[in-house]
């Protein structure tokens, strides 16, 4: 079996164990061409799985190599994107869009290119992977027509992205209407945390008085924090992913 390619623009330290977990379930190669994350995480020297290091110009002719059985790239990289997509093709073998995206951003740079392309992607990629179900709607309202969920997940025994880190330790999360931990349903109102309206400094204010007011809340939310956020492992994430490919060949 012909690995499968993916192209990403980083690996931080909290998905190297997703990358991992997918490549025991089937040949894998990253594509790499970024260094550190909008969030300013250092990308990992080594993922722990086959890698190479690339710069954006590259991925046409390595993902045209036919090397690869499919082809794999999320939404980061002005050039990345459209290359890994058009090496896929000229290559005859699945492209897969992996996105975050549930709304498409509003600067004029992305307005004028980046949403055609993606909306292009989502009607012709041969899949499209999705990090939880709001993102998969999204997709699909698109155009996209074989979407799976590969949940956003992180090492529950060392934490990771923000809200997990926390329901992870029991601690409620308070999150605003606008965060994806919200928007995909992992921090629900009053059941492991406090969902308050984004841009609104009184409901916020109120939220923290009542956790700090009430700890029978906090223990009650943060029970059920701990206990929502525990399917959401690196294996659920190799699973979706998995699935997305299984699909394709």
């Amino acid at each position: 079996m012909r690995p499968v390619l993916l192209v990403t623009n980083h690996v931080p330290p909290e998905r190297a164990g997703a990358f991992a977990a997918l490549a025991r379930r089937l040949p894998l190669e990253l594509a790499i061409f970024g260094g550190r994350s909008i969030h300013a995480t250092a990308g990992v020297a080594d993922p722990g799985v086959p890698h190479r290091r690339v710069r954006q110009r590259d991925v046409l002719a390595l993902a045209a190599s036919r090397r690869y059985g499919a082809v794999v790239c999320g939404t980061a990289g002005r050039a990345a994107l459209p290359a890994a997509a058009l090496g896929a093709r000229a290559a005859r073998v699945p492209f897969v869009l992996w996105s975050a995206l549930w709304a498409h951003p509003r600067t004029p740079a992305h307005l004028l290119a980046g949403a055609p392309l993606l909306e292009t992607l989502y009607r012709t990629a041969d899949a499209v992977v999705a990090y939880g179900p709001h993102v998969a709607a999204f997709a699909r309202a698109r155009g996209a027509r074989n979407v799976h969920v590969a949940p956003q997940a992180v090492d529950g025994a060392f934490w990771g992205a923000v809200a997990n880190e926390a329901m992870n330790q029991s601690t409620p999360v308070i999150a605003t209407d606008e965060v994806g931990a919200v928007a995909g349903g992992l921090v629900r109102h009053e059941r492991n945390g406090l969902v308050v309206a984004a841009g609104d400094p009184g409901p916020l204010a109120a939220a923290l008085r009542r956790l700090h007011d009430e700890p029978a809340l906090r223990a009650r939310l943060g029970a059920n924090a701990r206990r929502d956020v525990a399917p959401y492992t690196f294996d659920a994430w190799a699973a979706g992913f998995a699935a997305a490919l299984r699909s394709i060949r």
